[in-house]
């Protein structure tokens, strides 16, 4: 029998993908995907949340950005008061950092406004949060070891193809047998 607490797949570290495990009821994090935008042993961590879109369109919240068809997502309980984004166009805006692959965080506003005016940025190549999720140097580890969260590998997929409502489950699914039948209950069940 395989024991779903200490599951742990994929090494903690920039890029990977947290997944809340199956019975966590904290609010916040119930059933949240969270990309790992930048994890060191010196400043600690810092991800966003990708499954909880907030519902409200970016134009709302953004000057400039009036008829992007793209939501503001909840990247965490830590500065809500802050905007960020997650995107595949770090070769048309400076200062992106690179996390993994073709995903990279943050650069520089004006640009990113200027690619989306223009539409060399679509919603299928960014997503914004208010928000993120953070741990200090070594709280993260902790809380793996305590069961809180399960590592797996990153697809960029989860992020700007997978609808926010299916990105826990099928990360999970994606995960083995074992963990495709948890992945299928039902929400109200796991409570």
């Amino acid at each position: 029998m395989t024991k779903v607490h200490n599951y742990r797949r994929v090494p903690v570290n920039t890029g990977a993908l947290l997944l809340a495990e199956p019975f966590a009821d904290e609010k916040a994090f119930k059933r949240a995907a969270i990309v790992l935008a930048d994890h060191s042993d010196i400043d600690g961590t810092v991800g966003f949340i990708i499954n909880k879109p907030i519902r409200m369109p970016v134009g709302a919240v953004v000057k400039g950005l009036n008829g992007f068809k793209g939501d503001i997502y909840f990247g965490g309980p830590v500065q809500t008061d802050t905007l960020h984004y997650l995107h595949r166009k770090g070769d048309l805006i400076n200062g992106s950092i690179p996390v993994k692959g073709d995903l990279f965080w943050g650069g520089d506003f004006d640009q990113v406004r200027f690619c989306i005016q223009n539409e060399l940025i679509t919603a299928d190549d960014i997503r914004f949060m208010v928000g993120y999720t953070g741990w200090e140097v070594g709280q993260l580890d902790s809380e793996m070891d305590a069961g809180c969260w399960w590592s797996v590998e990153h697809d960029d997929n989860y992020i700007f193809n997978t609808p926010a409502d299916e990105v826990w489950r099928t990360a999970l699914a994606f995960e083995g047998e074992h963990l495709e039948v948890i992945a299928q209950m039902a929400e109200q069940i796991m409570n």
